[in-house]
């Protein structure tokens, strides 16, 4: 009879150690398909911000054109052929845009608007472009103020609120599967430990199951130890750039959103000067290897004064350590713009673009966020690159 019950009661808890199992098994599969899910949303985001980046850097380099036919500089034919290009680019870059299916409602909103002004914009052209040398230098500066520039800057300013708009979606997107991450670990965590309890009652009521339970309990800890690792994995793909292997944008975010209230800090953006021209002419995969051949770089000779992240394709952000004073910040910028625009050997085929930077002396409560700060930084690039780039500016009054 004691036999039968003991009997009994390993039936018991063995049904329960199973039960355990498929749960854990279940609630970890799911996560990790959320995860992934969210993973393939953060790389549709970024790869949407490039193409927005993208339009934003052909619309300038439209402004631009326009106002050198305006003032009669260059071969107008050749500026005008420019102009055509650019818009083609634009229309490219659009349709990558609309590709992704990785919009809110009130993103697209923006985007359709932005669209709205570039097709203004480009019939005005077209309807300008034969005629700004028949007409007087005051009819066709007021033909740009009041018409073209602002169809060019609206459809920026239109732009830049889309893509908040997409990460305040991403960071809220974020925030949820952080919660669900925990959600699933309390609940893992709690079933562990049942299960725990289980095989000790199982030990109690039999001693021949003592070798069952050690095994049981050997399996539960190797169990952990890979979850742990997976853990760590998915958190570093989450916060690393995959092409270059520095931190990524997220990353930077998870860094210093605290210290934007509470400390100062020096900070660099960098901006590779005509990379699109790198892709263009030789292809994406030898684009990639360049990036990867500075970032390299950048690590090795930089990284023990700094946290250095790639932000976007192209663009990287320097975040300097407190102990490196404000005239060191200057002289290492000055090694990385020379580091940056070194010729690199790729294939046997030798490299060298000019960079643009800016540097940000921040105090606290400078910014509400980190999007603020690196458009404040983007904004001095800019400014740079439209006066032929290859050059460094501060944000404030750093010296």
């Amino acid at each position: 009879m004691a036999e039968q019950k003991n009997n009994s009661g390993r039936r018991i808890y063995i049904v329960a150690g199973i039960v355990f199992a498929f749960i854990l098994l279940v609630s970890l599969i799911q996560f990790i398909v959320i995860y992934t899910m969210q993973s393939n949303s953060y790389n549709k985001a970024e790869t949407e911000q490039k193409a927005v980046s993208e339009i934003k850097e052909n619309l300038i380099a439209v402004n631009r054109d326009v106002l050198k036919v305006i003032a009669g500089i260059g071969d107008a034919q050749s500026t005008i052929k420019d102009i055509e290009i650019s818009f083609e680019n634009i229309d490219k870059y659009m349709a990558v845009y609309e590709e992704t299916d990785y919009h809110t409602e009130r993103e697209l909103v923006r985007y359709k608007e932005a669209k709205d002004y570039i097709l203004a914009l480009r019939t005005r052209l077209a309807e300008y472009q034969h005629g700004f040398s028949s007409i007087s230098a005051e009819e066709a500066k007021t033909i740009y103020t009041q018409e073209i520039n602002i169809f060019q800057q609206s459809a920026i300013d239109k732009f830049d609120a889309a893509i908040e708009i997409n990460e305040k979606y991403i960071a809220e997107q974020k925030e949820k599967g952080m919660m669900f991450f925990r959600i699933v670990i309390g609940i893992m965590t709690g079933l562990l430990i049942l299960g725990e309890i289980g095989i000790a009652v199982a030990g109690i009521i039999s001693e021949r199951n003592k070798a069952e339970i050690l095994r049981k309990q050997k399996q539960a800890e190797s169990a952990s130890k890979k979850f742990k690792r997976s853990q760590e994995k998915m958190e570093g793909i989450a916060y690393t750039n995959i092409l270059t292997g520095l931190k990524n944008r997220y990353a930077l975010e998870k860094d210093i959103g605290e210290r934007l209230q509470n400390e100062p800090f020096n900070i660099a953006l960098f901006d590779l000067d005509n990379f699109r021209s790198i892709n263009d002419i030789y292809g994406y995969d030898f684009g990639d290897e360049y990036l990867v051949q500075i970032a390299e770089k950048l690590k090795n000779n930089f990284s023990e004064y700094a946290d250095i992240y790639n932000i976007t394709g192209n663009e990287f952000c320097i975040v300097f350590k407190p102990e490196i004073s404000d005239s060191q910040c200057i002289k290492i910028v000055k090694n990385i713009f020379t580091a940056m625009g070194m010729a690199y050997s790729i294939g046997n085929i030798g490299i060298q673009l000019s960079v643009s930077g800016s540097i940000y002396h921040y105090l606290p409560g400078d910014c509400p966020n980190l999007n603020t700060v690196l458009i404040r930084m983007d904004n001095v690039i800019r400014g740079i690159k439209s006066n032929g780039g290859n050059s460094i500016l501060t944000v404030n009054g750093m010296q």
